[in-house]
C-alpha cells in the first residue's frame, strides 16, 4: 500500500487547503447503472457452491512463494520485470490458448525515468450483448522496502503480504473459473498494475486508458494485502476513494459467502490504486484484511515474509472475489 508521502506529487496539490476532489473532480457515471447494486439480490449462489470449495490453499501458498523467491518487484528492477513475467506466463498455462482469453502485457514509457514493470491484464471476454460490460479486479505487482529511503532497486523486499498475496488471490480465481469451464455473460478484466508503491503508475495508465476508450467498467474490485488478517479475522472495506454502493454490496458478499464479519475502516489519502479508478468515475470497492492502522506492521520491510501470512484469510478473499466476479458477470 502506497504511502501517503510519496502520493504528495500525484495526488495532492502543492496548496494543501486543495482537496483531492478539487484537483481530480470526478467524471461520475455511477448513476447510470445503480441497479447493479442498490438492494439487488444474489443469484449465483448454486453456481458458486462447488467453485468455492475448489480453492486451494497450497495453489495460493505455491503462488505467494514463486513470487517472493525474486530479490524484489519494485518496479524499476529488472526483477520487478521478471516476477510479472513470470506471474503472467501462469495465466497463458491456464488459459491454453483458449480464444476467449487474452494475456495483455501493458508497456509504460517514461521520458523522466524508468519504469521497467509492465502491467498485466487478462481479459476473459463476456457472452452475446453483455460482452461489452465489463468487471475489474485488479491488485499491485510491485514492492518495495522502505527502510532504505525507496531508492535502491537492488534491495530486498519479499512483499509477502504486501502485495504477493493479492496476486496470489486473482491468480487462483482465474484458474478456477477456467478450469471449471465458467463463460461469463460480462467480460471480466484480471490486473495487476505496475508501480502502484510509487505513484499508482499502472493504475493510473489503465484507467485513463479505459476512459479515453469509452470502455464501459461496471465495477472494479481492488485486492491489496489480502493474507495478514490481525488477532481476529474479518474483512475491512475501505470506505474513502471508494463508491458506498459497492462497499454495501461488499458487505452483503461477505455475509452471504465468507465466515467472518465485516467492518468499515479508512485510509485518510488515495492509498492504493482503487483510487486512480474512483478518480475517473469508475465504480470501485476495496476489501482489506485488517482495520487500517492495525494492519501488517511487516509491509515494506524485509520482514514481511510467508511465515508471517495466513493462506486461510487468503482463501476467503479468493472466496469473496469469486463471488464478487459471478454474481455481477452473470447478472442479466
Amino acid at each position: 500500500m502506497i504511502t501517503a508521502a510519496v502520493l504528495e506529487p500525484y495526488f495532492r496539490a502543492p496548496d494543501p487547503k486543495v482537496s483531492f476532489e478539487a484537483r481530480y473532480p470526478e467524471q461520475d457515471n455511477f448513476p447510470k447503472f445503480p441497479w447493479f447494486f442498490a438492494g439487488r439480490k444474489l443469484s449465483q449462489q448454486l453456481t458458486l457452491a462447488p467453485l468455492l470449495e475448489d480453492i486451494s490453499t497450497e495453489r495460493l501458498r505455491q503462488s505467494v512463494e514463486d513470487l517472493v523467491k525474486f530479490n524484489n518487484r519494485y518496479y524499476r528492477s529488472s526483477t520487478g520485470r521478471a516476477s510479472l513475467i513470470a506471474y503472467a506466463e501462469k495465466f497463458k498455462a491456464i488459459a491454453k490458448d483458449r480464444p476467449d482469453i487474452e494475456v495483455i502485457l501493458q508497456e509504460h514509457v517514461s521520458a523522466d525515468a524508468p519504469r521497467v514493470q509492465p502491467s498485466l491484464i487478462v481479459r476473459l471476454k463476456g457472452r452475446d450483448a453483455l460482452a461489452s460490460e465489463h468487471i475489474v479486479v485488479g491488485t499491485p505487482a510491485d514492492c518495495i522496502n522502505s527502510v532504505t529511503g525507496m531508492a535502491n532497486v537492488n534491495d530486498p523486499c519479499p512483499g509477502a503480504d504486501d502485495n504477493a498475496s493479492g496476486m496470489a488471490v486473482i491468480l487462483e480465481a482465474f484458474r478456477i473459473l477456467v478450469e471449471n469451464d465458467i463463460r461469463p455473460l460480462r467480460t471480466l478484466e484480471f490486473m495487476a498494475y505496475a508501480g502502484e508503491e510509487l505513484g499508482l503508475i499502472g493504475s493510473h495508465y489503465v484507467s485513463e486508458s479505459y476512459r479515453l476508450e469509452g470502455t464501459d467498467v461496471k465495477a472494479v474490485l481492488q485486492l491489496e494485502g489480502t493474507m495478514y488478517p490481525g488477532a481476529e479475522p474479518k474483512i475491512a472495506l475501505v470506505s474513502d476513494f471508494t463508491h458506498p454502493e459497492i462497499s454495501a454490496f461488499l458487505g452483503q458478499l461477505v455475509t452471504t459467502y465468507l465466515d467472518v464479519p465485516f467492518v468499515m475502516s479508512a485510509c485518510g489519502y488515495g492509498c492504493s490504486d482503487h483510487a486512480a479508478w474512483r478518480q475517473r468515475g469508475f465504480p470501485v470497492g476495496f476489501p482489506y484484511s485488517e482495520t487500517i492502522g492495525k494492519d501488517n506492521p511487516y509491509a515494506h520491510t524485509p520482514q514481511d515474509t510467508i511465515d508471517r501470512i495466513s493462506f486461510e484469510h487468503g482463501k476467503r478473499f479468493t472466496r469473496l472475489t469469486l463471488a464478487f466476479l459471478l454474481e455481477l458477470a452473470m447478472h442479466r
